[in-house]
């Protein structure tokens, strides 16, 4: 589970629908953490992404989430300067994916060139993204 550090968000992929539209939820650290946690109770952001989520992985350099949607043989992007735990104004009704293979089970991000790679199951194979 990523954090945006300047943000103070930690996203978490829910996929307790199973294989309909899952949700990231955005928690705000600064309030809820292992030293305070007087704002864990209260209700996060969300913002809806692909079907049956699973990883998440972040780009700091980007500025962007990503998360497998295994049921939609996709990744969602959700750019973290405006949906995050504080600001959720460019959280969009519905994340834009990004097709890959069947089943994704991996995902890395490598952000000194910008790319994704995704390891999907079906296929065997990996799926490579130049998002920057």
């Amino acid at each position: 589970m990523p954090t945006g550090q300047t943000t103070h968000t930690l996203y978490v992929a829910d996929n307790r629908k199973g294989d309909l539209p899952g949700e990231v939820t955005m928690v705000n650290t600064s309030i809820c953490n292992g030293f305070v946690s007087s704002g864990c109770h209260q209700v996060f952001p969300t913002s809806y992404i692909g079907r049956s989520p699973r990883l998440v992985a972040l780009d700091h350099e980007a500025g962007a989430l990503y998360v497998t949607d295994r049921g939609s043989a996709a990744v969602s992007v959700l750019r973290t300067a405006d949906c995050n735990s504080e600001v959720t104004k460019g959280c969009p009704a519905l994340a834009p994916e990004l097709a890959v293979g069947s089943k994704p089970v991996g995902l890395a991000v490598d952000e000194a060139t910008g790319t994704v790679y995704v390891a999907n199951t079906v296929s065997g194979t990996m799926s490579v993204l130049k998002v920057a």
